[in-house]
């Protein structure tokens, strides 16, 4: 429900649209979120506009939670998710390419409209090229939360910093990457 109290604040940075998070949460309270979207600003409002929201999980790997809760990861599955749409409010699903299930489950996200994005993942090269085949468009916060680089196993960051076609979203704060890693990526 405060999604519009941060709408209210993000003009001040230059920002016009974002897409609120979820992380991996019970079905219950993406739900909420998707009420909350749906029904519209208070009175009066003026401020960023939500474009829809990004559900960070619950699709992860469980290696590679980070801050999400353990107990709150599912397999892939149509049933995981449920009501999903970009008509419904949901823009943008972070998942984890290599788990079984998780190819078919991006391209029903993607036919709904939604953009997937690989993250929270073991997944090497082949696997997140076989994502990008599968539909995956992007990668959530490259780096972080997923299998390192490695000179003879690139994984996928390595991957995406050779060749793949995706969006790759940074988290650029000084604390998350090294500079060095920040430029090697701007590159």
């Amino acid at each position: 429900e405060r999604l519009w109290d941060v709408g209210v604040g993000l003009p001040r940075f230059g920002v016009t649209g974002f897409l609120p998070t979820i992380v991996t949460s019970t079905p219950a309270t993406v739900d909420r979120a998707l009420r909350a979207l749906a029904a519209g600003p208070p009175d009066g409002w003026h401020g960023a506009r939500p474009l829809g929201l990004h559900l960070e999980g619950p699709m992860i790997a469980p290696s590679r939670a980070g801050a999400h809760d353990p107990s709150l990861i599912v397999p892939p599955s149509t049933e995981a998710i449920a009501g999903w749409s970009h008509a419904a409010g949901v823009a943008l699903v972070t998942l984890a390419p290599e788990l079984p299930g998780a190819l078919a489950v991006t391209a029903e996200l993607v036919r709904r409209g939604i953009v997937v994005a690989a993250g929270h993942t073991d997944a090497d090269a082949d696997q997140a090229r076989a994502a990008m085949d599968a539909g995956v468009s992007a990668v959530t916060h490259l780096f972080n939360a997923m299998a390192p680089l490695h000179h003879r196993r690139p994984m996928l960051a390595g991957a995406v910093l050779a060749d793949l076609p995706v969006v790759a979203s940074l988290i650029a704060d000084g604390a998350h990457l090294a500079p060095e890693i920040l430029s090697m990526a701007w590159r």
